[in-house]
């Protein structure tokens, strides 16, 4: 049964579907050489996209691939090759307090100028709600304008997909790119996408990390994606018995979520705090395994060939868990709620929503012994 919409929302649909059927112009098709890709969310939406994109250039290697993300994913942005990036402020994504309804709006007039004067041939959104993007096409004149067959992005469209519920991000985006190929007049390649590579890897690693360590990396996009403190201790614990020394990484918003966690273990750990994105890629890459929440960097980890050991509680690990990393486990809340798909729970919220929180320290701990079952021995 399909929840019913928020007046606002629906007042919001009612507009959009309003404004897609007005006669915009639009520029005449031409063939398919300069393509825009959308991708306005965070760092592990965009490493998920990576094969979708390596796929695209590898089958129009004649054609010149823009890729538009948020100044916040252009870190990560620079490992994906055979683009040329772009960024774009995308209204709704700053993870900061919204400041006005229609601030979303005022954006597009400057932005439709920014994407006309690009004249590209085709644009695809490869967010499946993305409607601001969808519009923002549309109103720059785009001929052929591909996303999925949402109601809110569909008025602005000129060729839809059909979203599949619970179908992996990395599929998601790949029906896409190969319905571009087709519209470009080539064949997609046979094989399914691979494990993302980004191509930052080869940045040197911070000096003195131990042999064997395993990352902890307790930060999250939404508070209520986070594990207890006290139960990484159990796991840094039982992981320095086997020899295996622990770091603690966080960007430096997260500086005293780091501290925290650092400060309740109970052996001798290492902080990784505010590394630059490429060189955190690389220590990453060094590590025996890496631990923590759903995250942007656990996507990283698999990306570069790290073991990963992800905890998973609002979020379908079905849709946005590991891809192609069979070196990765999940461990995903049982709660009956669980994945609500809900991340703007407040802290004081947090109480009421511990699918993850609440999480016992034994299936994680299960889970390293089957992604490293030779290096824990």
């Amino acid at each position: 049964m399909t929840a019913a919409l928020a007046p606002r929302a629906r007042w919001r649909r009612r507009a959009l579907r309003l404004i897609g059927a007005l006669p915009w112009p639009v520029r005449r098709p031409t063939p398919i050489t300069r393509v825009a890709l959308l991708r306005p969310d965070h760092l592990g939406d965009l490493v998920l996209a990576a094969p979708a994109i390596a796929r695209l250039c590898a089958a129009l290697p004649e054609a010149e691939v823009h890729l538009w993300v948020g100044p916040w994913a252009e870190p990560v942005a620079q490992g994906i090759g055979g683009v040329t990036l772009r960024t774009l402020p995308f209204p709704g994504f700053e993870r900061a307090p919204k400041r006005s309804v229609i601030g979303p709006y005022r954006r597009l007039a400057a932005d439709v100028v920014r994407l006309r004067a690009e004249r590209y041939d085709a644009l695809v959104i490869l967010r499946f709600d993305h409607w601001w993007g969808a519009l923002l096409a549309r109103l720059a004149g785009i001929p052929v304008r591909l996303g999925y067959d949402q109601a809110d992005v569909a008025p602005f469209l000129s060729h839809r997909v059909r979203y599949r519920p619970g179908l992996h991000e990395t599929l998601q985006n790949t029906r896409l790119i190969d319905r571009l190929i087709r519209l470009a007049g080539s064949v997609p390649p046979a094989k399914p996408p691979e494990r993302p590579a980004l191509a930052f890897v080869d940045e040197v690693p911070p000096e003195g990390l131990p042999e064997r360590f395993a990352v902890i990396h307790p930060g999250a996009g939404s508070p209520v994606k986070r594990w207890r403190t006290e139960r990484y201790a159990a796991v840094a614990h039982w992981l320095e018995e086997r020899g295996i020394a622990i770091v603690v990484s966080g960007s430096e918003a997260e500086r005293a979520l780091v501290e925290e966690t650092l400060a309740a273990l109970p052996v001798p750990a290492r902080p990784l705090v505010g590394l630059p994105l490429p060189r955190l890629a690389a220590a990453l890459r060094r590590a025996t395994l890496a631990i923590g929440p759903d995250s942007g960097i656990m996507h990283l980890a698999s990306s570069v060939g790290t073991p990963t050991v992800r905890l998973y509680g609002p979020v379908d690990p079905r849709a946005f868990g590991p891809w192609a990393a069979p070196d990765s486990h999940v461990v995903a809340s049982r709660f009956p709620c669980a994945p609500c798909n809900r991340l703007d729970w407040t802290e004081r919220d947090l109480p009421m929503h511990p699918c993850v929180f609440d999480l016992p320290v034994a299936p994680v701990i299960a889970a390293i012994e089957r992604v490293l079952p030779a290096r824990v021995a």
